[in-house]
């Protein structure tokens, strides 16, 4: 999965590139530019070609599987999943957050549900091991003390519960199902704009310091920056 969403990523960078020497070309002459942009078309031919492969080959394993759609096909889904998990921000940050989670139920509705239920307590549940990862390298470097960084972590598991509540509506990129035992078992792709998310998080750990000293609380909420955030989340949850 993690060489699908790299393939991409590739392919959205070398689109931007080749695009740019588009308009770079410009000040070329007539036949050099209609020259760069018949190379451009075809190398953004043969990058989407083969993520093109990857999309069926990857179906084809899920049909095989017992896996359906409710609505949109399942390569269509993948393509725009894909597509998704790999943008990023102008100023480098990653778009979303994503997860992919298994719930079954006795309907599909009742699973659709209760699976992302299950993303929204995984992402809280990601954001806070980013965390406490932060206080721990915090810590090995000497920026913080033992208690600073209990303190820090008891916040952050009682800010879990608040954060997966005030995560609210997720978007669902993807959604597939099979039936098992008179069952439906659903796996679904959520995604939750990354900024939004650790802002909430933010809040929530913050709001959980409240109790600290002055001089306590302002360093643990220098540690909680939005960089130092995505940077620790990125590290721990977006190598899978």
């Amino acid at each position: 999965m993690k060489t699908l969403k790299n393939i991409l990523g590739i392919m959205i960078l070398a689109a931007t590139v080749l695009n740019s020497n588009i308009a770079w070309s410009q000040t070329q002459t007539a036949k050099e530019q209609r020259k760069i942009e018949r190379t451009v078309r075809q190398q953004k031919k043969a990058l989407y070609q083969k993520a093109d492969k990857m999309v069926r080959r990857e179906v084809k394993k899920l049909e095989k599987d017992g896996w359906k759609s409710m609505d949109m096909p399942i390569a269509k889904q993948l393509e725009t999943t894909w597509e998704r998990e790999v943008l990023y921000e102008p100023d480098g940050y990653p778009k979303y957050i994503y997860v992919t989670t298994n719930a079954i139920g006795q309907s599909f509705s009742a699973a659709q549900m209760e699976a992302e239920n299950i993303a929204k307590i995984r992402i809280a549940g990601n954001i806070a091991a980013s965390v406490a990862s932060l206080a721990d390298v915090a810590l090995a470097n000497d920026e913080i003390s033992p208690a600073q960084a209990s303190s820090l972590t008891r916040a952050v598991e009682n800010a879990k519960v608040i954060v997966s509540a005030k995560l609210g509506r997720v978007f669902t990129s993807s959604c597939i199902y099979r039936e098992i035992n008179n069952n439906y078992e659903v796996r679904t792709t959520v995604l939750y704009d990354m900024r939004q998310a650790l802002n909430i998080a933010h809040e929530a750990i913050t709001q959980e310091l409240k109790d600290q000293s002055q001089e306590n609380r302002a360093k643990l909420e220098a540690l909680l920056g939005m960089d130092n955030l995505v940077k620790s989340y990125e590290t721990n949850n977006m190598e899978e």
